[in-house]
């Protein structure tokens, strides 16, 4: 494998262990779009981050995040 493909790999699965392991929270339970474990990968305006491929969040609908 390439060097890129086993990045992108280790930060898809660091990612999924960071949310199998964060506890599941209510709609009042959630905190504000900047939230750290948000943030990190999407921003803190949520724009996405090309280099990881990590979508752009803005805009999205409310049951989505």
């Amino acid at each position: 494998m390439n060097r890129r493909v086993m990045q992108n790999t280790l930060v898809l699965l660091t990612t999924l262990a960071a949310v199998l392991l964060q506890k599941s929270a209510t709609s009042a339970e959630r905190e504000p779009f900047n939230d750290r474990y948000c943030t990190t990968c999407h921003g803190t305006e949520g724009k996405g981050n090309e280099g990881i491929q990590a979508p752009r969040l803005a805009g999205m609908e409310g049951w989505y995040l």
